[in-house]
């Protein structure tokens, strides 16, 4: 599921992405949310997302270079510090592809 922190039920209620997770739902991340460019309510709202271990892939949600361009790299280092380097990478690189890997086979 895309952008959940963007999503303003889920700005009010997180606890409602649970029960999606535990259907198997995976949630993806904006990298601007998690840098502050949507606004703190989102970013507020990435963090809780990591903090809780729901938040899967972190995504650029670029639409182009010069507006909404990826952000990747700096979005890796503000999760990095919520919940650890090594997840950080892995939800920028391990997890993406997994998931391409799975939906090829």
């Amino acid at each position: 599921i895309a952008h959940p922190e963007r999503n303003q039920e889920i700005i009010r209620y997180p606890e409602k992405m649970r029960p999606l997770a535990s259907l198997g739902a995976m949630f993806q991340l904006t990298a601007g949310s998690i840098t502050g460019v949507f606004g703190s309510k989102s970013q507020h709202a990435a963090e809780q997302i990591l903090k809780s271990g729901l938040g899967h892939v972190i995504a650029s949600d670029a639409h182009n270079l010069s507006r909404r361009s990826p952000e990747l790299a700096t979005a890796m280092q503000a999760a990095a510090a919520v919940v650890g380097e090594s997840k950080a990478a892995d939800m920028v690189d391990a997890t993406p592809r997994k998931l391409t890997a799975a939906l090829f086979q």
